[in-house]
């Protein structure tokens, strides 16, 4: 239950501080006042979305605060999570700065906002001034149903194999073949590449050819030049090694006379076997040469052969290997992708059969729980003043739909507004003090079903009046036996039913506007109703009807204790 609502510099709330009890208060003041301000205030403490826009205009942050009397799951909540505190309260604390950044604080703890979230979706549920037109929307009519399911798991297990699915798509999305045929392109690259790897395409190999071919090409010349040179380097008589040898000849007796010429006499020794040597690599080259004639044909076919693929390919024979590496890794990565795509179809297809099956039995979990939904809200639609009104859902199963997260189905919400009147969609059906008295009906059977711990109604009654207003403020303070429920409401008929009464009042200075709350005692409660009644002038017969309504509403009980901590009140 909230005990207590502290508020600064929020919007044209400057400093505000606000005391809860148990059961049915109502927040009522002029349009603008800020009383929606208040909701916004609790909402942003439990963790709803932040704005620079709700930062008063001359602070440097807005502060809100929280405090609530947690009931045993909210403490058990609190204790595994390491945030209890040694009071046995549960203080939510954010702070939103001008810069944008957003603070959140459980017990003086500072948390992430999806923690503070977490929490606060368990200690109050608001129901916003337009809940009812939400009802028109197919989405809003399909997570209603879906909020009183049975068994949750059915619909969990449909939101996660359409989340693998999703996965799946977006995986096999990401394999990019590059073309609308990949086996055909997979047979022309194999071709490609069979094509380059039968040619001497390698760096070193196609160099070893073109030196090859070169030299055999000018075989002739090379061979003339051979010749010329064994010719000079010959045992004839002008050839080089006849002369060395000559002045060998000539040295070895002087030798003999004088030793220091030895070393002339090895220099020569050693020309004359280089110069031996140098012949017969010559010989031997010459006939190598001679004997590879066949071979400058192969050659010539070989280079022929790579200048064709280099023309094929659109780019330089030097090229080619990098063209081999390049179709070699797109052949690859086609055939892994090819592989995982075969692979994604087999598990896309199971993934579909168990989305059948969970549909399936969703649509089951979906129509019991329309049955007991809409026999509640049938009962609590008679005490609105509604009797013989009736909703119905209208679940349309489609096995072979596009599977979606929320399942195979289309849900619509009908009414009957009269007995005998058959169900059509609420757009056609309902007005709006109808419409708001169906949402109220539906969040009250939610909330005895499922709800927080404190319940907002932010205006929800719009659109009603005269008896049927007074009708929804029973309902109301019915709830609020219950559940603590704090409304928001221009009316009253609603606001004499509740337990407390708090006002909201925007007044001007020099500093701008600003909002004060107080909390009502009786005679103040009296006016505030009667204006209500009456408007800005307040008449006596005016005031005397507010004093009799409250009288009415509080036959017992004393009246003006909204601000002051309270006991859970009798219906």
């Amino acid at each position: 239950m909230l005990t207590q609502l502290m508020v600064r510099d929020l919007a044209i709330v400057d400093n505000a501080e606000l005391e809860l009890g148990a059961g049915m208060t109502v927040l009522t003041g002029e349009t603008g006042a800020g009383k929606s301000l208040i909701v916004d205030a609790l909402e942003l403490a439990v963790g709803g979305r932040a704005s620079t826009d709700l930062v008063r205009a001359d602070a440097s942050s807005a502060e809100v605060v929280a405090v609530f009397e947690p009931n045993a799951d909210i403490a058990r909540w609190l204790r595994e999570q390491a945030l209890d505190d040694e009071d046995g309260l549960c203080v939510l604390r954010r702070v939103v700065g001008r810069d944008g950044r957003s603070r959140a604080f459980i017990n003086a703890r500072p948390v992430p906002v999806s923690q503070l979230r977490d929490l606060g979706e368990r200690l109050v549920d608001v129901h916003g001034q337009h809940a009812h037109q939400a009802l028109l929307n197919p989405a809003t009519q399909r997570q209603l149903l879906d909020s009183f399911l049975d068994d949750a798991g059915a619909l969990e297990e449909v939101a996660r194999i359409h989340g693998a699915l999703d996965e799946l798509d977006r995986e096999t999305a990401d394999l990019d073949l590059g073309t609308e045929d990949p086996l055909a392109r997979l047979d022309f690259l194999r071709f490609q590449i069979g094509e380059l790897r039968a040619a001497p395409v390698a760096p070193d190999t196609l160099r070893a050819i073109g030196e090859e071919h070169r030299r055999l090409a000018n075989g002739a010349e090379i061979l003339d030049a051979v010749a010329q040179a064994r010719v000079r380097l010959g045992a004839e008589d002008t050839g080089a090694y006849a002369r060395v040898s000559a002045a060998l000849r000539a040295l070895e007796a002087s030798t003999r006379l004088d030793p220091r010429l030895d070393n002339a006499t090895t220099i020569l020794h050693e020309c004359a076997t280089l110069l031996d040597e140098a012949n017969a690599a010559l010989r031997r080259y010459a006939e190598d040469l001679e004997a590879d004639d066949g071979r400058l044909g192969e050659l010539e076919q070989a280079l022929a052969t790579v200048h064709d693929l280099a023309r094929k390919h659109r780019c330089p024979e030097q090229a080619l290997h990098q063209r081999l590496t390049d179709l070699q890794s797109e052949c690859a990565h086609i055939e892994s992708a090819t592989a995982r795509l075969q692979q994604a179809d087999a598990q896309r297809a199971e993934l579909l059969a168990r989305f059948r099956d969970c549909a399936r039995g969703l649509y089951e979990a979906r129509r019991r729980a329309a049955d007991s939904l809409c026999a509640a809200v049938g009962d609590v639609l008679a005490t609105l003043g509604m009797q013989g009104a009736s909703i119905m859902f209208q679940i349309h199963h489609d096995a072979d739909a596009a599977p979606a997260r929320h399942g195979a189905d289309q849900v619509a919400l009908h009414a009957s507004t009269n007995p005998g009147q058959a169900h059509m969609p609420l757009s056609r059906v309902a007005s709006g003090g109808e419409l708001s008295r169906i949402a109220l009906a539906i969040h009250a059977v939610a909330m005895d079903e499922r709800g927080a711990t404190t319940v907002v109604f932010d205006e929800v009654d719009a659109g009603v009046g005269g008896a049927v207003a007074e009708i929804v403020g029973r309902r109301m303070r019915e709830l609020g036996a219950r559940r603590q429920v704090l409304t928001v409401t221009h009316l009253p008929q609603v606001a004499a039913l509740a337990h407390g009464h708090v006002s909201v009042h925007k007044h001007q200075d020099g500093g701008g506007s600003h909002s004060r709350v107080d909390v009502l005692d009786d005679a103040a409660r009296e006016q505030e109703v009667a204006r209500m009644l009456g408007g800005v002038d307040v008449t006596r017969r005016t005031l005397a009807h507010a004093r009799e309504m409250l009288a009415a509403a509080h036959p017992t009980a004393p009246r003006g204790t909204g601000g002051k901590k309270r006991r859970r009140p009798a219906a």
